[in-house]
């Protein structure tokens, strides 16, 4: 179950009388699991308090730096694995000007779980802010 609010999402276990919870990125929902779980029921007694990342050091962008003989082919795999809203069309026009930003102020251990996800991972790169 989720439970929508700005950047991140509140993810209940799917489990008969699960209490435990977590929050997602919006971007790692369906490939990746909370870092974190606690029970929903203390969350909800301490005033549902929301989630923050403690530290901006790390954020940066990630970007397509190079691109291999099948382009299209490497292009809906990175529509999917980034959870990007554009069309593949689209990325295609756009990737004629490398390095081009597919992701935007992202934690570098996000961006790097999804470039692992990639068959070309050496087309990725995170450069931080």
């Amino acid at each position: 179950m989720l439970f929508y609010n700005g950047d991140y999402k509140l993810v209940i276990k799917a489990e008969k009388g699960a209490t435990s919870c977590g929050f997602l990125d919006v971007g790692s929902i369906g490939i990746s699991r909370p870092e974190q779980w606690f029970d929903l029921r203390t969350w909800i007694n301490e005033g549902c308090r929301e989630f923050q990342e403690e530290d901006n050091s790390d954020l940066g962008n990630v970007y397509i730096i190079k691109l291999p003989k099948d382009k299209l082919k490497v292009l809906a795999e990175t529509k999917r694995i980034f959870a990007l809203n554009i069309s593949t069309g689209t990325i295609y026009k756009k990737v004629n000007k490398l390095p081009y930003a597919i992701m935007k102020d992202v934690y570098e251990s996000k961006a790097d779980t999804y470039i692992e996800q990639t068959s070309f991972p050496e087309c990725y790169e995170f450069r931080s802010n």
